[in-house]
This record gives C-alpha cells, sequence and structure tokens, in this order.
C-alpha cells in the first residue's frame, strides 16, 4: 500500500512568501495547501486533514500566535512551525503550541530540517 505524502498548510500574508514554500515543500514530495491569513488557515484546518502548519508570525488580522491558538483549540494535537524573521523572540508563550522555529530569509536546508523534525515529533497537545 502506497503511503500518502504529509499535507503540510503554509500560512502568510506575503504571497513571495507563500510561493517561495510551496515551491520548495512540493519539489521535495509534500502536498501542500495555502492560506494568506489566520482566518483562512482555521478553516482549512476545519475541513481538510493537514499534518504540519507553518505559520508566519506576524499578519495582519489573525497574528500568527493569534492563529495557532485557533488552530490547536479545533485541533489538539495540530504540529504548528512559526515563521519569523526575527532572531529574538520569547518562545515562552510559543512553546506549547509549537513544535519549533523557521527563520526568515528561509533557507531550503533549515526548512526541509524543520519540517521533517515537525513531522516525526509527537505533536505538543493543549487543552
Amino acid at each position: 500500500m502506497e503511503t500518502l505524502a504529509p499535507t503540510i498548510l503554509v500560512v502568510d500574508d506575503e504571497e513571495s512568501n507563500i510561493t517561495l514554500l510551496k515551491e520548495m515543500l512540493q519539489w521535495a514530495g509534500y502536498n501542500t495547501i495555502t492560506a494568506s491569513n489566520g482566518y483562512e488557515a482555521v478553516m482549512a484546518y476545519i475541513t481538510q486533514t493537514i499534518d504540519l502548519t507553518i505559520v508566519d508570525m506576524m499578519m495582519p488580522g489573525l497574528s500568527g500566535f493569534e492563529t495557532a491558538q485557533w488552530i490547536k483549540h479545533a485541533r489538539p494535537n495540530a504540529r504548528i512551525l512559526l515563521a519569523t524573521g526575527l532572531r529574538n523572540i520569547n518562545e515562552s508563550h510559543w512553546k506549547d503550541m509549537i513544535v519549533g522555529l523557521v527563520f526568515k530569509p528561509y533557507n531550503i536546508d533549515q526548512i526541509y530540517t524543520a519540517v521533517e523534525d515537525a513531522l516525526n515529533v509527537e505533536p505538543k497537545i493543549t487543552s
């Protein structure tokens, strides 16, 4: 029986970041879904099977933090990678919701390593 490739949701308000991550992930054999804001991301999580989400930390409307909270509310076992251009962030706010960080500008090796690591850890379940 053939194993289906994991599905990764890419959430970012910048189209260029969505395109870049989508192409990197598809080239590596992952299925991708995209959302340009937190509201679309939450709806995708409610209606589709998603193995991992990469969510931008700073977005208008629902921030990355708020998006992660809503996703975890919908699916407590969701795996979430936080994407940020900031180098000095306080992970204490995020540690119970995310399985890792990826930094902008994106580096292909960093993305592949972070995605593989995230898919191979137990999800952090929040209540």
